[in-house]
């Protein structure tokens, strides 16, 4: 059934199956995000969605390479990285994150830094942070327009 729904671009109900490339970010995310039992959860397909909403405005060359890196990580190894456990996927990261060659460190930081800022961004996460983006982004306003007045 699922099969026959992808084929046909029709998903009713279901979720639309996720390509190779994000499934590898979701077990990335899995791995990187807080788990404590205080901290709110957000999804690793809700870090998928803002990534794939992120990468569209990343500058062309970083747009193509990322897949690349992400398969990277997926096979730098015999054994996939989206098919171990999560505990594998922990330490398979800090020893990636720790790494001898530069561009796996690089790759493990960038990733991080977006699946951070997934989690950061998510409504539920700021909420239990205490912050509230209004009030800032007002006072901000106010003191642009103060600082500019009269270049306006």
């Amino acid at each position: 059934m699922r099969l026959l729904s992808a084929i046909s671009g029709k998903h009713g109900n279901l979720p639309a199956p996720m390509s190779r490339t994000d499934q590898i970010l979701a077990a990335f995310a899995d791995a990187v995000l807080p788990h404590q039992a205080e901290a709110p959860q957000v999804s690793p397909e809700t870090v998928v969605a803002f990534v794939d909403s992120f990468t569209q405005h990343m500058p062309r060359l970083f747009r193509l390479l990322f897949p690349v890196g992400l398969w990277l990580l997926e096979f730098c190894r015999l054994r996939s990285f989206s098919s171990r456990s999560r505990n594998h996927r922990i330490t398979f990261l800090q020893k990636f994150s720790n790494s001898r060659i530069r561009i796996f460190r690089d790759l493990f930081k960038a990733l991080k830094a977006i699946c951070m800022m997934a989690y950061y961004s998510d409504a539920r996460v700021q909420a239990a942070l205490g912050y509230q983006h209004q009030p800032f982004l007002t006072e901000v306003k106010a003191a642009r327009l103060k600082r500019y007045a009269d270049e306006l």
